[in-house]
């Protein structure tokens, strides 16, 4: 018997077959979306389906935790022409020297008719830790004020 804990983190570290084909790679590794009704449940009877490339995604829980645990910044920005929301902050390494974490705040979307959609109905969201090279910095410009971020 797998505990849930176990079982809760190996959904949301791996990723949907379906969505693996169907969403085309972004500036981000992760996307949540609900399964609409008439779709039926998703793999393993779950209410959600996830597409999970590289990706870190972190429960309501642990980013609560991390919020009190860190000061987080937060700014709003667009990239490519979406608007985003990423939560910004710093943890000590091991050897004392301050790292920085970006957190992006994305909306949980629908899965419906087998295609990915946004959801304008819900207020549902997910975090993801960014990891992708390209967007840290334009997000570290945008929380300091020196830059509009494109990409």
């Amino acid at each position: 018997m797998i505990s849930g804990a176990i079982g809760d983190a190996d959904r949301m570290s791996g990723c949907s077959w379906m969505l693996r084909e169907k969403i085309q790679k972004s500036l981000f590794n992760i996307d949540v979306l609900r399964i609409s009704d008439g779709e039926g449940e998703g793999e393993k009877g779950q209410q959600y389906t996830r597409y999970n490339v590289n990706g870190i995604l972190l429960d309501d829980a642990s980013f609560s935790k991390l919020k009190d645990e860190i000061t987080l910044k937060s700014v709003r920005m667009k990239l490519n022409g979406k608007q985003y929301l990423f939560h910004i902050g710093q943890y000590p390494d091991t050897n004392g020297r301050k790292k920085d974490l970006i957190i992006r705040e994305g909306r949980v979307g629908i899965w419906k008719d087998s295609q990915a959609h946004e959801d304008p109905d819900t207020e549902e969201v997910y975090y993801e830790v960014v990891v992708n090279r390209k967007v840290t910095p334009l997000v570290l410009e945008a929380v300091n004020g020196k830059q509009t971020a494109t990409v």
